[in-house]
């Protein structure tokens, strides 16, 4: 298998050392909130740089206005629990111009809040230095980025809540190294700076909860765990994919368009657990899977999804398949993969269309040509999924509750795919 390293654009980022800029005068032992608008005379500061100089841990800086600041920012290890928002009905834009519009050296409990994130050399969101805990990025906007918008390794964890990632050179979120994150109610969309290394989420390495995303036309692949440098480190990591759409995968490069890719070696040990998504239109494959030979322990387990419509136009369809390098055992990862109660389009190497409960035929979108992969009258994916995978995710995309009985036949089972039919709704 070839490593997938080179899917990331490499970029390096000078560390900040703390201690190389003083944090300000004012210590106070309340928190504090510093306000920042372009208007003169409207707030403390007209930029943010010089209000981060001066903010102490646990202070809020706060953006009061939709004006442009174009400058880079660093987040120093002594601003714990610091927060940096716009206010309310305010959309403020931060246009960076060098390696990362963004920096967050060694902080915890830090916050970033309702900003519009565009430029740089690289990349929107970073963090560096010792390990960053507690981070929570929400309603952030990261848009015409030449590589990924947020970038996480060496342990950080974090939440990402809220965010739409847009035209972006790299990877929406690009996770290495041991981060562990939640990643939730995102939108991924493609755009003309899209390439083969434009996916939306990126893992290597890492444990994640990927839930109720929108992930569409996007230049590479919707989701992609990949292999570690062989010298690398032995990691075990959870990943679990549930309620997203993933739609037109590949935009940019059919070649790297799968919906879901799942790998696996001896020093990346994936435990993959995919519920409950609606994957369409990819231009390579639904979801593909690929464990080495030395990946004994990884295993991946897909309930309750549909895969649908993937492939070249007038290829050789294939919603689910086995990747074809020679690192790559069949055997094996044939072996250390369920399907169960999914909706499959064409299967030619797993044969799981006629067993486990999977299904195949038409879905019966309610309008999939405008785009909307809800639930149509009389879909057979209505009931027809597995309760029990569902034990600890009981709403659906749109965060509706699940498990109704949706064809009417006196037996209360939840749907496969991203959303749940609900006739009371029709």
């Amino acid at each position: 298998m070839k490593r997938l390293i080179s899917m990331v654009i490499a970029v390096t980022i000078p560390a900040a050392v703390a201690g190389d800029r003083q944090i300000g005068m004012g210590k106070s032992v309340q928190p504090r909130i510093l306000t920042v608008s372009k208007t003169p005379g409207l707030a403390t500061f007209n930029a943010i740089e010089p209000a981060l100089e001066e903010a102490a841990a646990q202070d809020t800086i706060e953006i009061i206005d939709d004006g442009v600041y174009e400058e880079d920012l660093l987040i120093r290890e002594a601003q714990t629990g610091l927060t940096l928002r716009a206010r309310t009905g305010n959309k403020p834009v931060v246009k960076g111009a060098g390696p990362s519009i963004i920096e967050i050296f060694g902080a915890e409990g830090v916050t970033i809040e309702g900003l519009r994130i565009t430029g740089g050399a690289a990349v929107g969101l970073v963090a560096t230095g010792p390990a960053v805990r507690a981070l929570r990025v929400n309603d952030c906007r990261f848009e015409t980025i030449p590589s990924a918008g947020i970038l996480l390794d060496n342990g950080d964890a974090a939440e990402i809540v809220d965010c739409t990632f847009r035209n972006l050179g790299g990877a929406g979120i690009s996770l290495r190294a041991g981060a562990d994150v939640e990643i939730t109610s995102n939108d991924f969309y493609g755009g003309p700076m899209n390439t083969s290394l434009s996916n939306g989420i990126l893992v290597e390495g890492s444990s994640v909860l990927i839930d109720r995303n929108y992930l569409i036309g996007l230049g590479g692949s919707g989701i992609a765990t990949v292999l570690q440098p062989v010298e690398a480190p032995r990691r075990e990591s959870a990943v679990t994919i549930v309620n997203n759409l993933i739609t037109g995968c590949g935009a940019a490069d059919p070649q790297e368009g799968d919906g879901i890719r799942i790998l696996g070696s001896s020093n990346t040990v994936n435990h993959v657990r995919i519920v409950n998504n609606t994957i369409v239109n990819s231009a390579r494959l639904g979801v593909g899977f690929g464990f080495e030979a030395g990946a004994i322990a990884s295993r991946a387990e897909m309930y309750n999804t549909i895969v649908t419509a993937s492939g070249p136009p007038g290829g050789v369809a294939s919603d689910i398949a086995v990747y074809s390098e020679a690192s790559v055992s069949l055997s094996q990862t044939t072996a250390q993969t369920t399907i169960r109660f999914c909706f499959i389009g064409q299967d030619p190497v797993f044969g799981s269309l006629t067993r486990d409960g999977n299904i195949t035929g038409d879905p019966k979108f309610e309008d999939a040509a405008r785009g909307n992969y809800r639930l149509g009258y009389k879909s057979p994916c209505i009931d027809a999924g597995s309760n029990e995978a569902i034990a600890d995710f009981t709403y659906d995309a749109e965060n509706s509750g699940r498990i109704f009985d949706g064809d009417s036949d006196g037996h209360y089972d939840v749907d496969i795919g991203a959303y749940e039919y609900d006739y009371t709704l029709m």
